[in-house]
């Protein structure tokens, strides 16, 4: 009987959606530790684009700043997740900085193409990438797919578009 009370116990578990995780990431962390704390937070956004699932936070630490090599989105978002650039650090928000590129384009420092995802308490900058390079703060819609839901709160979006009076959008 208590046998069989277990094996119901163990279906009940395996059909039930997994539980959100929260996740830390830090200039100097390290992507082959778990990302759940402080101690063991990842260094990359591409170790938060591989492995968060809707329903988790990723929390970025706010004195710190993350930039794309050259061109495309510093941060891709995952549908479902929140992703926060204050609450954990002991600066004022985290930073996003474009990089810059010698060929012509348009992206976002932050590209959302999905639906219910939350960005809040960054600051994204454009950095004016070069003069035939275009940097939008926070792009959203690109695929042409669903993308309802998504809630941008306390972010401050600047340096978008070009130095020399082309457009971008913040």
């Amino acid at each position: 009987m208590k046998f069989k009370l277990f094996i119901i116990f163990v279906l009940i578990c395996l059909s039930c959606p997994a539980w959100a995780a929260t996740y830390y990431v830090k200039n100097g962390g390290n992507d082959s530790l778990d990302g759940l704390s402080d101690s063991t937070a990842w260094a990359s956004i591409a170790k938060v684009g591989a492995t968060v699932i809707s329903g988790d936070t990723v929390y970025f630490r706010s004195q710190d700043t993350w930039t794309n090599a050259s061109r495309g989105a510093v941060l891709v978002p995952t549908a479902g997740v929140t992703y926060l650039g204050t609450g954990y650090g002991s600066g004022t928000r985290a930073k996003f900085l474009a990089g810059r590129s010698a060929s012509g384009g348009y992206y976002g420092v932050i590209d959302i193409t999905v639906s219910n995802v939350t960005i809040s308490g960054f600051e994204v900058d454009g950095n004016y990438a070069s003069n035939s390079y275009n940097n939008d703060g926070i792009a959203m819609g690109w695929s042409g797919g669903d993308i309802s839901g998504i809630t941008i709160n306390n972010c401050v979006v600047h340096n978008t578009g070009l130095p020399h009076g082309g457009w971008g959008y913040g």
